[in-house]
Formats: C-alpha cells, sequence, structure tokens
C-alpha cells in the first residue's frame, strides 16, 4: 500500500466510540479461569520439547481437562505453525545428543615404563581402563538414544499427546478470502496496528499472528473471555517495558470487547497460566525455565538480525559508486548505481539451528516478490543476501536447496542475484 493511501482517520476506526475507551475494563483472571476460552499459541506448544515427564503428564492433565470442558481452542495457523517448527525442536535434540555421543573421548595418561614399578601409576591405569570402559559404554547409551530419536515419525512423546487431545474440536480452522486476508492485513500494517506488524518484512507478510488473531476474534463471536498463551512479548502484542511485555496492547483488548460485546482479553506465558489453574509448582517452575530460555535464544536471533543487516549496509557503502537507502518493509535497502539503475537488497539472516531446506522454502515466497517488482519496473535488478551466524554452516547445502528453488519457476531469473555469507568476529560480512 502506497504512503498517499494512508488513512488520516484510522484512530476513528481503531476507536469507533470515544466515550467508551474510558469504561474500558477486564475481568480478573481468577474470574474468568473458570469458563474462559484457552487459546494456544505455536510456542507455547513446542515449551514441552525441553521438560521433563513429570512435566509432561501435568501438561497433558491440563490438555485434557480443557479438552472435555470445551474451553481449549488451537488455531489452524498454530497447528501448520507447529508442523513446520517441530522438526526444528527435535534437530535440536539430536544436535545435542550427537554432540555430546562424539565430543566424549577415551582419556590415555600414557605410557611411561620408568613409572611401572610406581603404586600410584598402576592404580591410575586400572581407573583409566575402568573410565574407558565406562565412555565406551556411555556412548552406546547416547548412540541408541540417538537412533530412537531418528525412528521417531510423527510419533515423538509430544506428538503423542498432542494427537491424543487435538483433535478437530479442539482445532479451529478458519475458511477465508484470501484478497480480503491480504487487504486488511496492509491496511493494518500501513498504519501499525497490531497484530503482526512487526512481520511485514517476513517471506509470508508476516500473516500467520494476522490469522491467528481472526480466529481469536471468531471466538468472540460466542461473547466469551479469552487468554491466549503465548510466549512472545513482541511489540505489536505487548505494551512493553525494559524489554518485557507489561500487558496486551490496548487496541487489541478494545478490538476483542467490540467483537465480543464487553468481554476481555487475556494474555499469559504457558508457566503463568499452569500457575493461574492449579499445576503443580515444580512443573511450572521447570515450563518457565524453558520460555525463559526460548525467550533468550529469540532475543539473540533478533539481536543477530540487526547486526546482518548492518554489515550488509557496510558491505555495501564500501562500493564507491553505490547509493544506499535503507528500506522501512521489503526490501531491506535500495542501491542507486551511478548509470542511473536501482537494484533491491534484501537481508536474509539465517538461525544456524535450522535446516537449509526449509529455509530455501521460505526464500520462494521473497524470491516470487522479488521477480515481480522487476517485472514492474520497481527495480532493474534485486539482490539477495544470506547471512549465517557461524562459518561453519553447510553452505554447500544451503547453496543446492536455493539453486533448486530458483530452477523450480522456470522463468526468466537472469536479474536476481544471490549471495552466501557469514558474520566474522568483527561483524563483517564474508561472502563463501
Amino acid at each position: 500500500m502506497k504512503e498517499k493511501e494512508y488513512d488520516i482517520f484510522v484512530n476513528q476506526k481503531i476507536y469507533p466510540n470515544a466515550s467508551e475507551i474510558f469504561g474500558v475494563s477486564l475481568s480478573s483472571l481468577n474470574k474468568i479461569k473458570g469458563d474462559c476460552k484457552i487459546v494456544f499459541d505455536t510456542n507455547a506448544l513446542l515449551v514441552p520439547y525441553l521438560t521433563g515427564s513429570d512435566s509432561l503428564n501435568e501438561l497433558k492433565k491440563v490438555f485434557e481437562k480443557l479438552k472435555k470442558q470445551k474451553r481449549l481452542v488451537i488455531p489452524g495457523q498454530v497447528a501448520r505453525e507447529f508442523a513446520n517448527n517441530r522438526p526444528e525442536k527435535l534437530k535440536e535434540v539430536y544436535q545435542q545428543l550427537t554432540r555430546k555421543q562424539n565430543g566424549l573421548q577415551s582419556i590415555s595418561i600414557g605410557k611411561y615404563p620408568l613409572l611401572e614399578n610406581i603404586k600410584e601409576y598402576k592404580e591410575a591405569i586400572e581407573l583409566e581402563a575402568k573410565l574407558n570402559e565406562q565412555i565406551t559404554q556411555y556412548r552406546k547409551k547416547i548412540k541408541s538414544l540417538v537412533n530412537e530419536v531418528k525412528s521417531w515419525n510423527w510419533n515423538d512423546p509430544i506428538s503423542e499427546i498432542y494427537k491424543d487431545v487435538f483433535t478437530k474440536g479442539t482445532v479451529l480452522d478458519l475458511k477465508f478470502d484470501e484478497n480480503e486476508v491480504k487487504e486488511k492485513l496492509q491496511y493494518r500494517y500501513l498504519h501499525k496496528i497490531p497484530p503482526g506488524f512487526k512481520d511485514d518484512n517476513k517471506p509470508d507478510d508476516g500473516v500467520g499472528d494476522f490469522l491467528i488473531w481472526l480466529t481469536i476474534l471468531k471466538i468472540a463471536e460466542e461473547k466469551q473471555d479469552v487468554i491466549f498463551v503465548s510466549g512472545d512479548e513482541k511489540t505489536d502484542w505487548y505494551h512493553k517495558s525494559e524489554k518485557n511485555g507489561l500487558y496486551p496492547r490496548f487496541e487489541l483488548v478494545n478490538e476483542y470487547r467490540i467483537a465480543s460485546g464487553g468481554k476481555s482479553f487475556h494474555i499469559l506465558k504457558f508457566s503463568e497460566l499452569l500457575n493461574l489453574l492449579g499445576a503443580d509448582d515444580k512443573v511450572v517452575r521447570e515450563v518457565a525455565k524453558e520460555e525463559r530460555h526460548q525467550k533468550s535464544k529469540l532475543s539473540m536471533f533478533r539481536e543477530f538480525v540487526g547486526k546482518a543487516e548492518n554489515a550488509i549496509m557496510n558491505w555495501l557503502l564500501q562500493r564507491d559508486d553505490l547509493g544506499v537507502i535503507p528500506n522501512n518493509g521489503f526490501p531491506d535497502f535500495e542501491v542507486n548505481y551511478d548509470d542511473g539503475t536501482k537494484s533491491g537488497v534484501d537481508v536474509v539472516p539465517i538461525n544456524s539451528q535450522r535446516n537449509s531446506g526449509l529455509i530455501s522454502m521460505h526464500f520462494r515466497e521473497r524470491f516470487y516478490r522479488a521477480y515481480y517488482e522487476v517485472q514492474e519496473k520497481d527495480y532493474d535488478k534485486f539482490q539477495f543476501y544470506f547471512v549465517v551466524e557461524t562459518r561453519n554452516y553447510p553452505f554447500n547445502e544451503l547453496r543446492r536447496n536455493i539453486e533448486r528453488s530458483i530452477k523450480s519457476f522456470n522463468m526468466e531469473t537472469a536479474k536476481i542475484e544471490y549471495f552466501i555469507g557469514y558474520l566474522d568476529q568483527s561483524e563483517e560480512f564474508n561472502k563463501v
């Protein structure tokens, strides 16, 4: 949507009745916890992958109780995102086990004939033999665990729980007009209406959060209060202070209130929900610990995203014949050449934990957008920069997957280039 289409009366649409603003109030969590609908976000469903068996049993009980009460809701978009992200969680477990298996080596004090008659040396050799035997047995056990993880085919312990609980009655999958959703999404992004506007530079325009919100608004038609269970504290869901989410955006609370006829909308982390429902303290603490771990990893990657964009900007500015202009949205930069041509530049930060095949799948969406922007003469050419956190990444595999994605288009791609590299210790881009 172009700048000239900005709606100067957007606040009248967000808050259609000004007098009601001062009267907005939310029912307390304790008041609604027994009969409200509880909607789960994708990140909440991924938390149990690194919790213990006691916690899994407790979580299963919570899910089963909510399902029996007909209060459990899994948006269709969440189910689809879970399908995409579940392999990454299993990969993380597999990777950690494999590294432990390969990283544990036998020990050796060495051969010293001069010491053979010394008691302590003989005892050390005997202990060494026992330790090496234990190490061998330990590695065999880890290998068995690795093979067990490899054998899982949608039947890992978490998926088995979800298979029983998340059935047709609990998954709310909206049917919608794609063009209508795109139009609404663009309006909300232009006017920074939550949720999702922070994700407008994603390959899918960040439609995921908006589809989840549309699902929540569908529940509003039942005139029920809602608790949304999510560990995501992005500024398009939360008012934040000191990098922490304080409470849901007022726009969301107000929109839900209007759609539901005065009902309340709350956001809680999974651990907070468990505490509210009276779960065991040990389980609450374990889930909270994993949430902090997820938040820490997400925060680190978001920091890397900024570093990657700065590195590419510096990379571009090193060429004297370029004029680089940051862009708010897609692509990240516009590059103007002395000959009057213009190139779009999009930075694709890559989490080193993610599978390169999954990355190339998301790249397809960006590639489509780039292709049509070149076709529409918005840019003379387009460049993608894939930036990885570390040099120890399967770059050849990533390149093959990208090439495979490009070839599948069966269209002229000569004006679209891509570069792959990593950030060094000086946070500079190194092309490979």
